[in-house]
């Protein structure tokens, strides 16, 4: 793809997912979403590859990572317009949720029974229950402590919503309303991308927003190894805590 594609096509997934994240931002409940900022929402290409992630608000370190292991023990084949997988195991999900207080949800994005795509969205949850309100104290000894945890399983399947899913999140929260309320937000917000990109889609045609993806994927690559490459040869050490 020509550079000037493939900077309109960048700046338009770049468009889709800050309107989404603000959508998450401004309809979302609790205080960690409104006043910590602790969410996130972004589009993977359907190997996983991140390709579109907004910088201008919410946390921005899940930038490359990939969000396959959110769909860990999901047929992807199996998918289908209107499915919504929801997680929040770090064990089952190679990585992609940190903690368990981080709910996460995925949802495939198709145009015209293609998967193109796959929206991604967390929050983290101010209560999923476990020893303490908050599911978090410094003096929990294992993560039976913690509060629920639960393996990438669908909350919906072709549009319609698993009760019993939700009401195990729901049942096993201090504050049930305000996690459904963060959990519609997240909704919300996919639901934003799957229908800009699919406006894109009609208006480009779907091979070519595909190849736009790829091309984005390329540019942030080339752009990373420019800068490491202006880094001075050397030994480098930091400390963390």
């Amino acid at each position: 793809m020509d550079p000037v594609k493939t900077i309109t096509m960048n700046n338009r997934f770049t468009a889709i997912v800050e309107e989404a994240s603000a959508t998450l931002y401004r309809t979302a409940h609790t205080t960690f979403i409104k006043l910590v900022q602790d969410f996130q929402c972004a589009i993977a290409t359907p190997e996983g590859e991140v390709f579109a992630y907004p910088s201008q608000s919410g946390v921005n370190s899940f930038i490359g990572i990939q969000i396959n292991g959110g769909l860990n023990g999901i047929d992807i084949k199996s998918l289908k317009p209107g499915d919504v997988i929801i997680t929040n195991d770090p064990f089952a999900t190679d990585g992609l949720v940190t903690h368990m207080m981080d709910v996460t949800m995925l949802r495939p994005i198709f145009h015209r029974e293609r998967l193109v795509a796959f929206s991604w969205a967390f929050v983290h949850a101010s209560d999923i229950g476990g020893a303490v309100p908050g599911s978090i104290s410094p003096s929990s000894t294992d993560i039976f402590q913690e509060g629920l945890r639960i393996r990438p399983v669908k909350l919906y399947e072709a549009g319609e919503l698993n009760t019993q899913i939700k009401n195990i999140f729901l049942d096993n929260s201090r504050i049930p309303n305000e996690m459904w309320g963060d959990f519609q937000a997240m909704l919300s917000a996919m639901k934003t991308m799957d229908r800009r990109l699919n406006q894109l889609c009609d208006r480009y045609g779907t091979d070519e927003v595909c190849e736009g993806m790829q091309a984005s994927l390329a540019l942030a690559e080339d752009s990373a190894r420019e800068v490491i490459r202006a880094i001075p040869d050397g030994s480098y050490r930091f400390g963390d805590y």
